[in-house]
């Protein structure tokens, strides 16, 4: 619109498409290339086999030894925007179009490991057996009732789960763990970290376990830019729309970039919270609507110098 329209903006407007947004291979690749986030063990072998990756990035036309070349210098953009689904369904609870994001939630992941002694499952005595297992699995139960319990806005999360020997008539001496936590608080979110690895600490005594823990990734949390939260709401009510305010619990490329430029971000509803997968719908008119208020932002932004000023001060 803005091209068909002829209207001439006091910045250049960029489109980006970012590699690997989703993690197929390296989660938010593309964004951390932008700025200047990624290490050279990312792409090297030095902690796993990058190989596959290395040739994925071939096979698109990307030449792995060129792409540290995508950093950006902060002071050479003036902000970033993106427009997104919701994953969740509260927009579509609420009834609204659009959603307004004022934050993104911290991400950590920590690996977990309970060790204990293998032995028969039917000659070991049930009432001296160190089963690993037992121990992650009260570990588990117990880290969930306390954050349902402590931190309503909190959330933890078990996916993960190696056992070994891994025969199911052999008690099991190691349960390797990975989970997950997230909160849009970092202060809340520690707090959050140092209970959940007490428990983990309290469960393999229980069982006369030992337990080692290890953070594998941190993501910090990421506040939306002040001056661009209102350029949204503003654009909102140009195109007569009632926004709903919003932290993001997914991450998102605007969470890396809302630490390095003012970053904003608008959601629109996906059918059921669905994401990620064949059965993701979202209506046409909210589509519409997004792109709109995606739209007049851009237009705010650069029609009102002050507004613009405000919004470039994370």
């Amino acid at each position: 619109v803005i091209k068909e329209q002829g209207i001439r903006l006091p910045l250049h407007l960029e489109v980006i498409n970012f590699t690997d947004d989703e993690g197929n291979w390296s989660s938010l690749f593309g964004v951390r290339a932008l700025t200047g986030s990624l290490r050279p063990d990312d792409l090297n072998d030095a902690r796993t086999d990058n190989a596959p990756f290395r040739a994925a990035l071939n096979r698109a036309g990307i030449d792995p030894r060129e792409v540290f070349r995508a950093r950006r210098e902060p002071r050479s953009l003036a902000g970033y925007l993106e427009l997104h689904i919701e994953h969740g369904t509260r927009l579509q609870n609420a009834g609204k179009p659009v959603g307004v994001v004022t934050g993104i939630v911290s991400r950590a992941t920590h690996q977990i490991v309970f060790y204990g002694q293998a032995g028969h499952s039917g000659t070991s005595d049930m009432y001296r057996r160190r089963d690993a297992l037992r121990g992650a699995a009260l570990f588990i139960v117990r880290t969930h009732d306390l954050i349902r319990e402590r931190y309503g806005d909190g959330i933890f999360n078990c996916g993960d789960i190696e056992v070994k020997p891994g025969a199911f008539n052999i008690i099991p001496s190691e349960a390797r763990l990975t989970v997950e936590c997230r909160h849009v608080s970092e202060a809340i979110m520690a707090e959050m970290e140092t209970a959940m690895l007490s428990i983990a600490r309290e469960c393999a005594a229980s069982y006369a376990l030992t337990v080692e823990t290890r953070k594998t990734a941190n993501m910090p949390a990421a506040q939306m830019s002040a001056g661009f939260v209102s350029l949204i709401e503003q654009s909102c009510a140009v195109i007569g729309v009632e926004p709903l305010h919003m932290i993001s619990y997914a991450g998102h490329a605007a969470q890396f970039l809302g630490n390095f430029i003012p970053s904003g971000m608008i959601f629109i509803p996906s059918k059921d919270g669905i994401g990620h997968q064949p059965d993701e719908y979202t209506e046409w008119d909210d589509v519409v609507c997004g792109a709109n208020v995606l739209l007049h932002t851009i237009l705010a932004t650069a029609e009102q110098p002050d507004m613009l000023n405000a919004a470039l001060k994370p």
